[in-house]
């Protein structure tokens, strides 16, 4: 009796190790598995007279290239209450190292994203480059004093 349940222990450790051994992957390109599809993000521009300003705040901006290259930080007003500009923030961690530049309101493109409904987005024609190479807020006042 200890034989046989030995035998069939044995039997079913060596049949579950050769089980596990066995190699399904091919090399062969012919059946590797399909590349997943790139889904198309679409985009629906809002003109920036209908968004909300305090909406924008905190949003993600996003370059010529649609690659993230910053975030909105604050936004400025006129005397009157309108928006005169957004303030972009740009590199740095943790607040240190961080360049931030005030954009005008028309050069803003507010957007919304099919793979992040509800969430605002800003587009600027410029690299992650190009806005750091623009004058600090700031700088202008500093200049001249």
């Amino acid at each position: 009796m200890k034989i046989t349940a030995i035998a069939a222990l044995a039997g079913l450790t060596l049949g579950g190790a050769a089980f596990a051994q066995s190699d399904t992957t091919s090399t062969d390109p012919a059946v590797a598995p399909a590349a997943e599809a790139e889904v198309a993000v679409a985009e629906t521009v809002i003109p920036v007279e209908e968004v909300v300003p305090e909406d924008l705040a905190g949003a993600n901006v996003l370059g010529v290239d649609g690659e993230g290259i910053g975030r909105v930080t604050n936004i400025v007003f006129t005397a009157l209450g309108e928006v005169e500009a957004a303030v972009v923030s740009t590199g740095g961690f943790l607040g240190f190292g961080r360049h931030s530049v005030a954009i005008p309101v028309g050069d803003l493109s507010v957007l919304e994203r099919s793979d992040q409904p509800g969430a605002l987005f800003v587009k600027l024609p410029l690299t992650q480059d190009e806005l750091k190479a623009m004058p600090e807020i700031g700088e202008e006042e500093t200049a001249t004093e």
